[in-house]
């Protein structure tokens, strides 16, 4: 930084008062062995006390770099994180500081440094970059929504990856059906003090996404002639989960916030639903294969 090469024919133990000075260690301002002008005394403090902020950043981006690169694609629950936070971003960074900047120009400073080093990923760039203005914590509104629409595509995507067979996408989406069951009657059990109002509001949208569900479910088995016996145990099972978790969700739906008529056709309707896909896949049978 240009601001800060005068300091390479002062003494060493300066370096260290100015970032003391930096920190808000007024006192350092008085050790200092080479008789610096006041004005050059506030230029290398802004820098030093900028620099620091930028150092704070691209750890940040380093840490979450490495965590990324530590953990298994299947447990990810976000795209991979491939921006780095090395000594060569820091260099680059450090030259273009000038004290007259404001932290959120040092911030824009950044984020334009990494935007192009983003040019070089191959795929990823917008998710890595909506992530490093999570980490630097400047995320618009539309951002942080376009951020977890990505994570949510991407969990969507990591729970199919692999899973070519329509069976096994069946048993997926099946657990996650389950899975949204459980939400539901966790919610009716939790906030039986709530506001009627808000609570059928909140069971009306859990009932249409398990419908929602249901209806993805239905057409990946449709297309499979026959599927392994395996696949029976499995298929049965979770229709079978499904199937006994929807007779207590009604009875608490009735005895919390009431049955209303739209609810309870919407529930009667996945019931249905359920033993439907069951039929149709017994109709078409099993084969002997079992599953690779």
């Amino acid at each position: 930084n240009p601001v800060l090469q005068p300091l390479l024919a002062r003494p060493q133990a300066d370096v260290h008062r100015f970032v003391r000075l930096a920190s808000g260690d007024q006192g350092a301002r008085s050790e200092l062995e080479h008789p610096y002008a006041a004005a050059e005394v506030a230029e290398i403090t802004a820098v030093v006390r900028l620099l620091m902020r930028v150092q704070r950043a691209l750890l940040m981006v380093n840490q979450t770099y490495i965590a990324s690169a530590a953990q298994a694609d299947e447990y990810r629950t976000e795209p991979a994180f491939k921006l780095q936070g090395s000594y060569r971003n820091m260099s680059k960074i450090a030259a273009r500081v000038v004290p007259a900047m404001t932290e959120p120009e040092v911030d824009q400073l950044i984020l334009g440094h990494y935007r192009a080093e983003a040019q070089t990923l191959t795929t990823g760039a917008e998710a890595n970059l909506l992530k490093l203005r999570l980490l630097l914590g400047v995320q618009t509104p539309e951002e942080a929504k376009r951020w977890a629409e990505i994570c949510v595509v991407y969990v969507r995507r990591q729970e199919l990856s692999g899973k070519d067979d329509p069976a096994s996408q069946a048993v997926v989406q099946l657990a996650k059906l389950g899975e949204r069951i459980a939400a539901l009657q966790q919610a009716l059990s939790s906030e039986a003090g709530a506001a009627r109002s808000a609570q059928a509001e909140r069971i009306e949208a859990l009932v249409g996404q398990i419908a929602e569900a249901i209806k993805a479910a239905a057409p990946k088995v449709e297309v499979v002639n026959t599927l392994p016996k395996y696949y029976a145990q499995v298929f049965d099972h979770h229709l079978k989960v499904v199937e006994t978790s929807l007779a207590p969700v009604l009875d608490l739906l009735g005895r919390y916030v009431g049955s209303t008529q739209q609810t309870r056709e919407k529930m009667e309707s996945i019931a249905g639903d359920l033993r439907s896909l069951a039929d149709k896949q017994t109709r078409m049978g099993y084969r002997d294969t079992p599953p690779a």
